[in-house]
Order: structure tokens, then sequence, then C-alpha cells
């Protein structure tokens, strides 16, 4: 998935399926968009 910037992060976090990511575990790297993912899946 290829985002652009922080705001549009913010805009997918409400379709993610965060039981889904708490079991299969992935490394996520970068920097803004990333930064979101990973405080609303380790919040």
């Amino acid at each position: 998935m290829h985002l652009l910037k922080g705001f549009d992060a913010n805009e997918v976090l409400l379709y993610l399926d965060y039981d889904l990511i708490a079991d299969h575990p992935k490394i996520i790297c970068g920097y803004s968009d990333s930064t979101t993912f990973l405080n609303a899946t380790f919040t």
C-alpha cells in the first residue's frame, strides 16, 4: 500500500482490522505514514 503524507494514513485507520494485524505482525518502516500506523496499532 502506498500513502502520501500522514493525512492519507489517518484516512485508512478506520478500515484496518487490528485483530488481524495483531495475529500476523509485519515489519513497518518509513516516516510519517508508518508512525501513524505504529501509534494506532500499539495503543
